[in-house]
């Protein structure tokens, strides 16, 4: 009798410690390529101007996200839009983020909004209060990024850039969960 629970006992165990855990799908080769881009950052006059850190994590987070993916399609067109603001951060001599004058922001802003709309995510500016929103394609925020900036001039070089690039990876995430169905239509 003593085999048998024992045996039992030993089936049950395995059986509890055999359940499959369901992990984050990761990073995939389009997000990687977006996500190595974005860290590339720019020479501009002989100076490497980058994206701040915390934004590139926040990044990468939410693109390691289960339901969140970018196609090879949508890498494109993000990519293509991570291209033209640092065409813009050039051609306007950028060499800080940080002091970034308002119309060039501005142009930067429109090539960050453009990439989040490839994969379903807004991205709005409200200058007066100095405050970036970037939310998910059903509304909910995922990012809020405030600068508190000194009396020496507007300065959303890096709000902006970092809502470029999590807009770059909503713009995957929302084309990973349309692939795999997560919308479903009711």
């Amino acid at each position: 009798m003593k085999k048998i629970i024992s045996f039992i006992a030993t089936v049950v165990l395995c059986a509890t410690f055999s359940i499959t855990a369901n992990a984050a799908s990761g990073i995939t080769p389009e997000e990687q390529q977006i996500l190595d881009l974005l860290k590339a950052g720019v020479v501009v006059e002989g100076k490497t101007v980058t994206l701040d850190s915390s934004y590139l994590v926040q990044a990468e987070n939410y693109l390691a996200q289960d339901g969140v993916s970018v196609t090879a399609a949508q890498k494109g067109e993000i990519v293509t839009q991570i291209e033209a603001a640092k065409k813009v951060v050039v051609d306007n001599k950028v060499t800080n983020l940080k002091t970034i004058d308002k119309k060039i922001q501005d142009q930067i802003l429109v090539n960050a909004q453009a990439a989040g709309k490839v994969i379903g995510v807004t991205i709005s500016a409200d200058y007066a209060s100095k405050v970036i929103t970037v939310k998910d394609p059903n509304g909910k925020v995922i990012l809020t990024a405030s600068k508190t900036i000194k009396n020496t001039g507007d300065d959303y070089t890096s709000t902006l850039a970092l809502s470029a690039a999590i807009a770059l990876l909503l713009t995957g995430a929302g084309i990973f969960a349309v692939r795999k169905g997560l919308f479903v239509r009711g």
